[in-house]
């Protein structure tokens, strides 16, 4: 999504950076979009590829939990459906995309199985999945903390 408006506004100002960073840093909304125009386009590709991994291992993991609720859904077409639900999921309209996940994953799952299923298996994958980033983000801060020197390591705290 981030792309495709960066390639519409710099197409819109005949890429003219100057001319659209200065509109854009004018309100409060451009501000949030600056970043587009003015990050150079090899970065944003490669915070893309460096996501990729993480979206493909969070779909795989949504296709086997809608497996482990009953839902008998093909791989190769739970995994494109379940793609396509997470991108519909990326539209910042809700926290984590709840709720537009699991309403266009009720569409799409219906001929697989009951609403009531597919919706228990998207809350229950999601909540799997925010716990474990809350997981390894409280891990990492621990971690950052230490290489601060904010606090002890926690294997010397034992001896």
């Amino acid at each position: 999504v981030y792309l495709i408006l960066r390639f519409l506004i710099m197409w819109l100002f005949k890429n003219d950076k100057l001319r659209v960073s200065s509109l854009l840093m004018s309100n409060k909304v451009g501000q949030l979009f600056g970043a587009l125009v003015l990050i150079p386009f090899t970065d944003l590709v490669t915070i893309l590829m460096a996501r990729l991994p993480r979206i493909f291992l969070k779909a795989i993991f949504m296709v086997m939990a809608l497996w482990f609720f009953n839902i008998k859904v093909p791989y190769a077409e739970g995994l494109s459906l379940v793609l396509l639900s997470l991108f519909i999921a990326a539209i910042p309209i809700t926290p984590s995309g709840l709720g537009t996940y699991q309403g266009m994953s009720i569409i799409l799952f219906e001929k697989y199985g009951d609403k009531a299923d597919i919706l228990a298996s998207t809350l229950a994958s999601n909540m799997v999945f925010i716990l474990g980033q809350i997981i390894m983000g409280l891990y990492y801060l621990n971690r950052g903390l230490f290489l601060l020197g904010n606090i002890k390591n926690p294997s010397e705290e034992t001896k």
